[in-house]
């Protein structure tokens, strides 16, 4: 592996001008396009970020203190919930237009609108712009939301109640799972928010959420083929290699 490359010497530095990731691209984006035209998903998918743990150096290369490996790459993937195919994925390479949440999911779930499918996002990503942007391409949304992110009042000053819900264009579900901690759960999909029979009286949205996450970090963990390297292009290389074999 010593001598793998996956760019061409003569014009990198051009590339670089204008792609921070322009020394893996190519093979990269071959590797979306036959994701994209090879598999055809369900009726739901799931939008997430993968941890991708490097300590190899790029502009990129995050550190997290309070994960397991400190050092690591984000990538952002939308993946078939039932048969955890990957769909959609790219680098995170910084702030900027293109890297907004809602931006992101957009971009992610593009070649799988209008056929009447359901995205999860978590908290990271989920508001009210990207349920309206969603349910006028025929896609419904159900997502973990931060209470702060747009909400309306009524809802935001839920802090005592067990259980809030509205509905209009979607449904904002207020769960308080143990005292002083409140679960929002934006839905457009469920017209209505019913409780489930159990104990923990769980709202349906809150249960919905719950089935559908796939967990990439653990999936890829289970199918790593990731040797040390300190060159980056290799490191993606690998995570490619696992997130094909997911």
């Amino acid at each position: 592996m010593r001598y793998l490359r996956f760019d061409a010497r003569e014009t990198r530095r051009m590339h670089l001008e204008t792609d921070k990731f322009a020394l893996v691209s190519e093979v990269w984006d071959a590797f979306l396009q036959n994701c994209v035209s090879s598999y055809k998903p369900g009726v739901k998918i799931t939008v997430e970020v993968q941890w991708f743990p490097s300590k190899a150096k790029c502009t990129f290369t995050q550190y997290i203190p309070y994960k397991q490996d400190k050092w690591g790459m984000k990538l952002l993937l939308a993946a078939d919930i039932d048969s955890k195919y990957v769909l959609n994925v790219f680098p995170y390479l910084g702030k900027g237009e293109s890297q907004l949440p809602e931006n992101v999911v957009m971009r992610l779930v593009e070649p799988y609108l209008g056929e009447g499918r359901n995205v999860n996002t978590d908290e990271i990503f989920t508001s009210l712009p990207l349920a309206n942007k969603l349910i006028d391409k025929n896609t419904s949304l159900v997502g973990v939301m931060k209470v702060s992110r747009g909400l309306p009042l009524s809802v935001s000053n839920q802090a005592q109640a067990e259980l809030f819900s509205t509905t209009a264009r979607q449904s904002n579900t207020v769960y308080r799972r143990k005292p002083r901690e409140n679960v929002c759960i934006l839905s457009n999909k469920l017209p209505t928010v019913a409780i489930g029979g159990d104990t923990n009286r769980k709202p349906e949205t809150l249960t919905h959420y719950n089935n559908t996450k796939v967990g990439v970090d653990k999936m890829a963990r289970q199918f790593r083929v990731k040797a040390a390297t300190h060159r980056w292009p290799v490191a993606v290389f690998y995570n490619l290699l696992d997130l094909a074999a997911g």
